[in-house]
């Protein structure tokens, strides 16, 4: 079987997003486009003119973490909700795309969730490196506070 865009289906059902479908969407099952860049932020799509998780947190790793990495996600949900209108209306289902400063600020709220759910699970080695991870990110995204 061949797709329109001539991509052969087969057994591979993510060959129309070089089997990358978390860096990678296909708003109309066309065709893979990718979300890569610094004004992505990742895993947060437009879905019928709302926001949304699109494919999920990573799926490497324990419950535990994974679960923390959902907490992530949410939080990015949960700080854009009041601008929902303005990240989705009349635009097509994709990545959500954002500024720079924005994007330090939603991924500074992300990751300090995601570290919160981490301190209170169960301490598994994908926890302890996702801890690593976050922090190393908090560094990253959020400003340095006042002593």
């Amino acid at each position: 079987m061949i797709d329109p865009t001539g991509i052969k289906a087969g057994t591979n059902f993510q060959a129309y997003v070089d089997n990358t479908p978390i860096t990678t969407y296909d708003p109309l099952g066309l065709a893979g486009q990718r979300g890569v860049g610094p004004d992505v932020v990742y895993y947060i799509c437009c879905k019928k003119g709302r926001l949304a998780v699109c494919e999920g947190p990573n799926q490497r790793g324990d419950q535990f973490a994974r679960k923390c990495r959902q907490e992530h996600e949410q939080q990015h949900i949960n700080d854009m909700k009041c601008n929902e209108d303005n990240y989705c209306k009349d635009k097509p289902d994709g990545p959500v795309r954002v500024g720079p400063n924005e994007k330090a600020r939603l991924e500074c709220d992300g990751y300090r969730a995601q570290l919160k759910c981490l301190d209170k699970t169960f301490q598994s080695r994908d926890v302890r490196q996702d801890k690593t991870h976050a922090l190393e990110q908090i560094k990253k995204y959020c400003p340095p506070t006042p002593h």
